[in-house]
């Protein structure tokens, strides 16, 4: 496939149409970055939806009407507050406020799990997370916030992480996860 100019219309533009495989782009909101899109992939039966970096968005909701999977990103606010107030308190002010800035235009957990919720997601994975869980002990801060939603999500819900692998068998309604 060779690369081309994709004309958006409206919202949202056909990227792949052939042998029953859908690519669909969406215009997402990240300000002050422009454009931003998020992803919708179709194929035999079977729906991804990938958010992309952007604010919590009605659009989205509606390209994940009944998927299997939502791959939306996530910011946990509580953290990024931490990290802004040491930063503040380490007099580096300058990166506190471009910190505090990205609460702006990413999507909280609870924000995620309810577009899922509202969509009818069977699942929800939480990627591009923010702060990024560099280690065990920031990743075990992060599932607390994720935590949280237990009471709001519905569905499944899962945390990504580098080499995450889902399978979803054509005509089918299985998720599979391979594990690490």
């Amino acid at each position: 496939m060779r690369p081309r100019l994709i004309e958006m219309e409206g919202d949202s533009a056909q990227v792949v149409a052939e042998d029953g495989l859908s690519i669909r782009a969406l215009r997402v909101v990240h300000e002050p970055i422009a454009p931003a899109y998020g992803y919708v992939i179709s194929w035999r039966g079977r729906t991804v939806v990938i958010s992309g970096d952007t604010v919590k968005l009605e659009s989205v909701g509606a390209a994940s009407r009944d998927a299997d999977v939502l791959i939306h990103e996530a910011l946990a606010p509580d953290l990024v507050e931490r990290m802004a107030r040491a930063l503040n308190k380490a007099g580096n002010l300058r990166l506190a406020r471009v910190l505090r800035d990205t609460l702006d235009y990413h999507t909280t957990p609870k924000e995620a799990a309810e577009l899922a919720n509202d969509a009818n997601v069977r699942l929800l994975v939480l990627s591009h997370l923010a702060p990024t869980p560099a280690n065990r002990l920031v990743e075990r801060a992060f599932l607390r916030e994720a935590a949280k939603l237990r009471s709001v999500r519905s569905g499944e819900l899962m945390l990504a992480y580098d080499g995450l692998h889902l399978r979803l068998p054509a005509d089918s309604r299985a998720i599979e996860i391979l594990q690490r």
